[in-house]
């Protein structure tokens, strides 16, 4: 048991701390939400690292070990985590930031005091004189009250958000992290009543798995899958703004031919970059029933309805890659902005359409 909690830990603190300086240092996902989250994931490695030093009771060993196991870090591990989603929501906090870490501040007069105690050599009489058992509870209790407080307004924020899209990436997160408080409180609350050193070691494994899921979770859905939606937005103002060059026949008179009018709503209106366009969308756009659309299709066209959306949607795609104004998009941003659903549908149909990848086909158009 104690080898795989011994495991658990390290994989755990290895994983955060190399996480959280990549997310710190790498420019590609610079921004601030994503630096709150490396910072998060860095104090909670750390904080493995002084939980280990007192789980294996190497703090009993030395002095200096002691005092340094006294400052922990669980205060302000949640508000770090808190900024990042308030940021990624992009909504102002009523409070000011420091008010999200009074118990992390308490916890450091904690600290301090122990560490006086400690090198003054008078633990004896001073530890209950102070009462620092007394402050410690006074001081986890606080710490449990506001991260439950503050992971209950979360969710609020969050379910607030006024889009959809919004509020999916951020409330995943919030699920993941708040169960991760629940482990946390339970297993904290289980030991104080049921303390023994092979309980201990379980929970605590249970702990750093849960941490270590945890972690790659929040990786790809809080920092690259988010990136890929804000990328998204910001992309899809670009394009909006953008006048198009081109003047499509079907702009220059009207037409009563329900086929030409549907080839000028993808033209023009760019339905295309809907990922949820269906016919009936476009029937009721037209003002016809879904059926008789599809007869007219049918009979107008050798192609499908997904064939002749598609081709619009990678129309756009190929003249983006070959522009090379936007190169600071990634790939998987720019297909789901023109409406494809997922990276391996757009890869496929790019592919089956260009006979290369959009990759190969952004290096070749570039080159």
């Amino acid at each position: 048991m104690e080898l795989v909690s011994t495991g658990a830990v390290i994989t755990g603190i290895i994983q955060g701390l190399f996480i959280g300086f990549a997310l710190l240092l790498n420019k590609t996902y610079s921004s601030v939400e994503n630096r709150y989250i490396g910072l998060t994931m860095i104090m909670l490695s750390l904080q493995g690292i002084l939980d280990s030093l007192e789980f294996w009771d190497i703090h009993d060993q030395y002095n200096w070990v002691q005092i340094i196991t006294f400052f922990g870090l669980q205060g302000a591990i949640f508000p770090m985590y808190f900024l990042s989603v308030i940021k990624s929501l992009k909504v102002k906090l009523l409070l000011p930031v420091w008010t999200l870490f009074i118990p992390f501040f308490v916890s450091i007069v904690h600290s301090i005091l122990c560490t006086i105690v400690i090198l003054t050599g008078k633990k004896d009489s001073l530890w209950d004189a102070l009462y620092l058992d007394e402050f410690w509870y006074f001081h986890w209790y606080l710490n449990i009250v506001f991260v439950v407080a503050l992971d209950i307004y979360l969710l609020r924020l969050i379910l607030k958000a006024p889009q959809k899209s919004d509020k999916k990436g951020p409330l995943s997160i919030w699920i993941s992290f708040t169960i991760l408080i629940v482990l946390w409180v339970t297993f904290n609350v289980l030991g104080n009543f049921f303390w023994s050193r092979e309980f201990n070691q379980f929970t605590y494994s249970c702990f750093w798995i849960a941490v270590t899921v945890f972690l790659f979770w929040l990786t790809y859905k809080g920092v690259i899958q988010q990136r890929f939606v804000s990328e998204q937005k910001s992309l899809h103002i670009i394009l909006n703004n953008r006048k198009s060059e081109e003047k499509p026949e079907s702009d220059k008179e009207d037409t009563n031919n329900y086929y030409d009018k549907f080839i000028r709503l993808l033209e023009k209106q760019k339905l295309h970059r809907d990922p949820n366009l269906t016919r009936d969308k476009i029937a009721k756009k037209l003002g016809i029933s879904s059926g008789y659309f599809s007869s007219m299709l049918s009979n107008s066209s050798a192609r499908s309805f997904n064939d002749i959306v598609n081709e619009y949607r990678l129309q756009e795609v190929t003249k983006i890659l070959s522009d090379g104004s936007l190169n600071h998009f990634s790939l998987e941003a720019i297909g789901l902005e023109m409406g494809f659903k997922s990276k391996s549908s757009f890869f496929s149909n790019f592919k089956k359409v260009t006979g290369s990848t959009p990759s190969e086909y952004k290096k070749k158009s570039q080159s």
